[in-house]
Parts: structure tokens; C-alpha cells; sequence
């Protein structure tokens, strides 16, 4: 019983009081723009140093975009390159950071998959993975951040085949495989799939892909064959053969068919940009559930500890994108790095950001990916020492900024 009453009322301390000090702070790129500061944080409670970028979600020359990696869904590029690739036609990165998970080597040359919601400037690259949380910015500037569900067909006749993915590959993420998957030309050539895979070719689709999505199709071929190309005016239906097989093989070059796209919940069917992450850390500005549970867990606590057993309380580098009433929150913790920076759990940064401001917030790849980029330049410390090539950023560029001369 003693122990009962002790935990619960651990759970109540931790959901009211998250606030455990931020340590120093130091401002960099002062003047950059009005509507966005730059901060370097030393930690007092254990060795750790993070930067943050705290942008004013009201300030309307100041926009949030993701980028893939070369502009392509098989491609991999480290954030200043993403970033001074935005930088065109007037519009400046102010800062950038490492956006979700996917693939990053190996796999048949399929390193630079994004697993999960993928939407950049309104075309959508990749499906979102459900369960998992997506970051979401509408064309009126308005943010949000939960889990979506994408609600996929190929339809010919009274055939009727759910699209499980968009731009992914059969086995999914590590923990699902998929049974059918659509692929656009932004996904690139062909579709490196193997030869077991059934796939349908299709064409006269309206493109690119975007969100709300239908359009008239026409097949003009199918049979049991991979790595078929990808035709630049349509799609390519791939589909394991032991569950749509039976389908896909009554159909005929020929036949007439539609594509159907959308999301649930309905307003994110509206959104201009778009990236998945994995686990919420922040929900109506309280630790998630997933980031109590790992708390509760860390019985053992010690300060720069990694964890093999347990990645949410393993001590590692760290990316997470967060928002409150007025603020964006770019997150970059550095680690592996003794006598500098030895990272934080992953509830440990829920809270950062909940002292921050954060209302809502969200876990995004870490680890060597982890860079926080500024003003033109690099300010952490990557612990794999070199910049790593990365799947997709996540940036803030505004009008030729008014700090310009």
C-alpha cells in the first residue's frame, strides 16, 4: 500500500511541477530577426549543453518549411546545405534543424526514405505511420501536432485496394511491414522493390500528389515483377503478392480507375507542410504518458548513462520541435561528448521544453543526426564529429530579413 500511494503520488508531482531548472543561458545571432532568438543553455543539474531557437509563431514574415534531403525522397544532404538550398528567390533559412526518422543507409539503395508524414510546400512525399505524431502547418499559418491517419484506395471497378503507404518500402519502419504501397515520381526512378512483389503501372494521374487528393487513372500494365520505373505521369501500385494478388491480377491493361487520398483527422487535409516524428513529449503542456512511463522507469538515474535496454532513458544527443500560444521551440541537445555534453533522456527534454513554453511538442531524430543550424552556421557539436547527411530538415526562413543590408 505504501508503495501504491508513493507512486501515485510521484505521477502527480511530475504532471504539475515539471520545471527543473534550464541552467545558463546565452544568447547568440542577436538581431538576427525580431521575431525569432537563438539561445546556448549549460545545464547545472548534470553535464549537458543544448540550443534552442524560440520563434515567434505570430510574426508573419517568418514562415516554417521542411525539406528533404536533395529535394527527393531518396536523397540525403546535411541541414546547412538543405538550408542554404532554401535560401533563394528572396527567402533566407534563419534556422534549421534535423528533421524525422527513416532510412538512412543500406536497404538497396533505398537510404533516404522518410517513415512517416511527409508534406513539403503541398505535395505529399510519404504517408504518416499511425500512432505516431506528425507537425503540421496549414496555409493560414496555423500549427498543430497529433497523430494522423491516412485513408488511401486504388479503386478500378468494384475492386477496391487499400493503399497502406506512400513512397516507402514493404518492410516499413521495424516494427510493421506494409502489404501495398503507392509510388510517385518523387520517389525517384523505380521502385526497388523485389522480384515477388506484384506491381500495377499506372498513368494520366494528375501530379504531384497532394493532400485531398483524387484523380482519374488509367492501368497499363501489371504482373508479378519488381523495381518496375515509375512513370513520370503516374504511379506504380505495388502490392504483396499473398494479399492483393488476387485483385490486381483480374485487371487489364486499359482499364480506367481513380486514386483517393485524404487524412483524419479532416484538418490536416489542409496543411502546406508537413513532417512525422515519434513520440509525443509534451500533450496540453504536460509530460506525455509515454515520457511519465519512461520516468517512472528510470529507477536507476545517472546523470550521461546510455542505455541500450531503454532509448527514452538513455542519455543521447537530441532533436525535438515544440509550440505553446506564442512560441515555435527548435530543441538540439548535444551528447556522447564526456566532459562537454553527455545528452539527456528523452523525458528530460519534455521538460526543458515545457519550461520553455511548450504546450505541445515532439521527439525527432537524434543521435549523430542531431544539428542546429543559425544565422549561416553550426552551433552545436554533432557527436559523430562530422556533419552528418540527414533525410529531411525542419526550417525557419523569412523575406529577405531585416537585419539585411
Amino acid at each position: 500500500m505504501k508503495l501504491f500511494v508513493a507512486v501515485a503520488l510521484f505521477l502527480v508531482l511530475i504532471s504539475v511541477v515539471p520545471a527543473f531548472g534550464l541552467g545558463q543561458r546565452e544568447e547568440l545571432c542577436k538581431g538576427l530577426h525580431p521575431g525569432i532568438h537563438i539561445y546556448k543553455y549549460r545545464w547545472n543539474k548534470e553535464p549537458c549543453v543544448f540550443y534552442v531557437a524560440e520563434i515567434d509563431k505570430h510574426d508573419s514574415d517568418l514562415n516554417v518549411q521542411v525539406c528533404l534531403g536533395q529535394g527527393k525522397t531518396l536523397g540525403k544532404e546535411t541541414v546547412p546545405a538543405i538550408a542554404r538550398r532554401v535560401s533563394k528567390n528572396g527567402r533566407k533559412t534563419l534556422a534549421a534543424i534535423n528533421g524525422g526518422f527513416g532510412v538512412l543507409g543500406g536497404f538497396g539503395g533505398l537510404a533516404g526514405i522518410s517513415h512517416n508524414l511527409f508534406v513539403q510546400n503541398g505535395e505529399f512525399a510519404s504517408g504518416a505511420i499511425p500512432g505516431n505524431v506528425c507537425f503540421g502547418v496549414t496555409k493560414d499559418g496555423a500549427v498543430m501536432m497529433e497523430s494522423v491517419q491516412m485513408v488511401a484506395y486504388a479503386v478500378f471497378g468494384d475492386q477496391k485496394i487499400p493503399v497502406e503507404a506512400i513512397n516507402n518500402r514493404m518492410k516499413g519502419d521495424q516494427r510493421r511491414d506494409y502489404n501495398s504501397i503507392l509510388f510517385t515520381p518523387r520517389f525517384g526512378d523505380t521502385t526497388h522493390t523485389n522480384r515477388r512483389t506484384y506491381e500495377a503501372i499506372i498513368r494520366q494521374a494528375k501530379l504531384p500528389l497532394t493532400l485531398r487528393y483524387q484523380s482519374e487513372i488509367v492501368l497499363t500494365s501489371v504482373g508479378k515483377k519488381g523495381n518496375n520505373g515509375i512513370p513520370s505521369d503516374g504511379f506504380v501500385l505495388a502490392v504483396r503478392t499473398k494479399r492483393y494478388e488476387n485483385i490486381l491480377s483480374k485487371l487489364r491493361p486499359g482499364q480506367k480507375g481513380r486514386i483517393e487520398i485524404r487524412f483524419e483527422p479532416d484538418r490536416w487535409n489542409d496543411v502546406i507542410q508537413a513532417m512525422g516524428g515519434n513520440y509525443t513529449l509534451v500533450k496540453d503542456g504536460k509530460l506525455s504518458e509515454a515520457m511519465k512511463k519512461a520516468m517512472l522507469s528510470d529507477t536507476d538515474h545517472q546523470p550521461g548513462k546510455r542505455r541500450t535496454d531503454n532509448k527514452l532513458i538513455s542519455h543521447e544527443p537530441r532533436t525535438a520541435l515544440g509550440f505553446g500560444d506564442e512560441k515555435i521551440y527548435f530543441i538540439v541537445v548535444d551528447g556522447r561528448q564526456s566532459g562537454y555534453s553527455t545528452g539527456m533522456t528523452m523525458y528530460e527534454v519534455a521538460q526543458v521544453l515545457i519550461e520553455l513554453g511548450a504546450k505541445q511538442a515532439m521527439n525527432l531524430d537524434g543521435g549523430a543526426s542531431s544539428t542546429f543550424f543559425a544565422d549561416d552556421k553550426v552551433h552545436n557539436r554533432p557527436s559523430g564529429g562530422d556533419l552528418r547527411k540527414v533525410l529531411n530538415a525542419v526550417l525557419i526562413t523569412a523575406e529577405s530579413h531585416r537585419g539585411d543590408k
